[in-house]
């Protein structure tokens, strides 16, 4: 039986849903999304300083879904695979923000290790693996080393939470999570 993406993303978010997407990603609608997280962010009343963080943890999380989205230049013609899907909810502990995207099966194991990498950090400890990354590590042709996820966690305060759908023509479904936790704030 096919898997269902959208309701399987949609069981792996925690907590209310404040702003969602599933579409394809182009440079010309990001900045509409990310005013309207903003705008969305701020209808909450929230402290300043929470405001900020979970809008910077968009960011980085929509441009490293923009930035890893499987295109028509030969990698797959079938519209969903082009598809990505975001999430900000609000939970009990403050926010999470998952997000949904293909990646080839090779470029999964990379993202796997890197994310647990990351995972076995404490806290205290990523900022110098982000400083490690940026002295130390090649980047990659769509220029990152990774800084952004290392980034990501540190302003965050939380582990990722993930999963890998294998699905077919060499290609794997990751399902991501961060929490933002108020007390990291």
């Amino acid at each position: 039986m096919p898997i269902d993406f959208d309701q399987h993303i949609r069981d792996f978010v925690e907590g209310d849903v404040i702003f969602e997407f599933c579409k394809e990603l182009f440079i010309e609608n990001i900045a509409d999304d990310l005013l309207s997280i903003e705008s969305t962010i701020n209808s909450l009343e929230l402290d300043l300083k929470i405001r900020k963080r979970v809008f910077y943890v968009s960011v980085e999380m929509i441009q490293n879904l923009y930035h890893h989205k499987m295109t028509d230049k030969g990698d797959v013609a079938e519209p969903l695979v082009r598809l990505a899907w975001y999430f900000v909810s609000k939970t009990k502990n403050g926010f999470s923000i998952v997000t949904g995207n293909f990646l080839k099966n090779e470029d999964a194991v990379k993202v796997k290790e890197h994310i647990e990498k990351i995972n076995s950090h404490k806290p205290e400890d990523l900022k110098s693996l982000y400083t490690n990354i940026l002295t130390n590590q090649k980047f990659s042709e769509k220029g990152g080393g990774g800084l952004g996820m290392v980034d990501v966690a540190r302003k965050a305060g939380g582990k990722y939470t993930f999963e890998f759908l294998p699905y077919h023509n060499n290609l794997t479904f990751l399902e991501l999570q961060i929490p933002i936790n108020n007390n990291s704030l």
